[in-house]
């Protein structure tokens, strides 16, 4: 098994790491990071551990953001990371 992620899951990544750091400082985006890649880590051995929602997308809650993923094959693939208190499913079109 391995991790994959998509563009968008990095830009994501980027974004909450510029943001926490503009906002809290060096230590809080770190630890917040870091909390995020151990969870995602985490789906390396129990990549089904996330709660499923629709068509084989996965979420794994990290603390306040939500990790969008699927289980291809031996592949974890990260589509997004987003903030929990947003209304991600209308962002990620999830509502249909």
């Amino acid at each position: 098994m391995r991790i994959s992620f998509s563009p968008k899951s990095i830009s994501d990544l980027d974004y909450i790491q510029d943001y926490v750091l503009e906002s809290f400082g060096v230590r809080v985006a770190e630890r917040v990071i870091s909390s995020i890649e151990k969870d995602i880590a985490y789906l390396l051995e129990n990549p089904f551990f996330g709660r499923h929602i629709v068509d084989g997308i996965r979420k794994l809650v990290s603390g306040v953001s939500i990790v969008i993923y699927e289980v291809q094959d031996e592949k974890v693939e990260i589509h997004h990371v987003i903030d929990s208190r947003t209304d991600w499913v209308r962002t990620l079109n999830l509502d249909k």
